[in-house]
């Protein structure tokens, strides 16, 4: 489970060489705020405006972020894919706002309640949803009213799921991010504050290449 505090201090980590000291040119603080800025844009960040039933509440600052490349494998008759984190819980499970093929934005998928496909899949006149593939969620399940899969061929699915604006998660509320985004953000923020080139070659003034060569302008690490 990755935080912004624990993302924070790696990051710092990162940068100031392995140990952070009264040296340190780059504070947590400034840290922090490229994290949640590379997150909004990573998960393509956009405020959720919806209409809801009278009562229900969305909190301030949800927004909905876009998931992309999610397996789906085959299951039982059916299929399935796993939600890459947990969503905001929301009225009517809003909080899985779209599941899509990314082949083809415009072929969504219906969501139907946790234990509805049972029933419909039983009613001759709504089981086929008009030609359209249903899903219902179980925890971090998202179960398919269809097996989607392709032999041979990996079928993947995009979610947009609510979260909130980056900026407003605490130190140690939990991201709401598939695993291999944290590597992602920890390298684009280390970028954004790097300022030395990469290293791919070790300056040695003794080797044949290097040889009359002033030391400023040889090739470095």
């Amino acid at each position: 489970m990755v935080t912004l505090g624990r993302l924070s201090e790696e990051i710092l980590l990162l940068l100031s060489g392995g140990r952070i000291g009264a040296g340190t040119k780059f504070s947590i603080e400034e840290v922090r705020i490229s994290i949640c800025q590379v997150a909004n844009q990573l998960l393509k960040i956009e405020m959720l405006t919806a209409d809801i039933p009278m009562g229900n509440v969305i909190p301030s600052g949800a927004a909905i972020g876009t998931y992309e490349k999610n397996l789906v494998v085959q299951y039982k008759t059916k299929s399935k894919t796993t939600l890459p984190c947990f969503p905001l819980k929301l009225p009517r499970n809003m909080g899985v706002f779209q599941i899509f093929d990314p082949a083809n934005p415009y072929n969504e998928f219906i969501p139907v309640e946790l234990g509805q496909a049972s029933m419909i899949q039983g009613n001759p006149i709504l089981s086929n949803l008009s030609g359209f593939t249903g899903y219902e969620c179980a925890g971090m399940d998202v179960l398919f009213t269809k097996d989607i899969t392709t032999p041979n061929t990996p079928v993947y699915v995009t979610m947009r799921l609510v979260v909130l604006d980056f900026s407003l998660y605490g130190d140690w509320d939990i991201l709401p991010l598939a695993p291999d985004m944290e590597f992602q953000i920890k390298n684009e923020v280390v970028k954004l504050y790097s300022s030395e080139p990469i290293a791919d070659k070790t300056i040695d003034s003794g080797t044949k290449e290097q040889k009359g060569i002033p030391l400023k302008v040889q090739e470095q690490p």
